[in-house]
C-alpha cells in the first residue's frame, strides 16, 4: 500500500471512531483517550493523502 491509501484509511478510521465516540461514548470515562486518538489519526489521514509535485519548468 501506498502512503495515499494509508492516509485515506487513517483519515476513515479517525473519522468514523470520532463519530462513535460522540453518539455512544459520551458518558464512559474512556471518552477523551477515545477523542483523542481518534483526532489524531484524523490529523495523520490528512496529512498523508496530497501528493505534491515540484512544478515542471519549460
Amino acid at each position: 500500500m501506498n502512503r495515499k491509501v494509508i492516509g485515506i484509511i487513517l483519515l476513515l478510521i479517525g473519522a468514523i471512531a470520532m463519530c462513535l465516540n460522540v453518539l455512544f461514548f459520551k458518558s464512559n470515562g474512556n471518552y477523551d483517550l477515545i477523542r483523542g486518538l481518534s483526532f489524531a489519526s484524523f490529523l495523520v489521514g490528512t496529512f498523508m493523502i496530497p501528493t505534491y509535485q515540484k512544478p515542471k519548468k519549460g
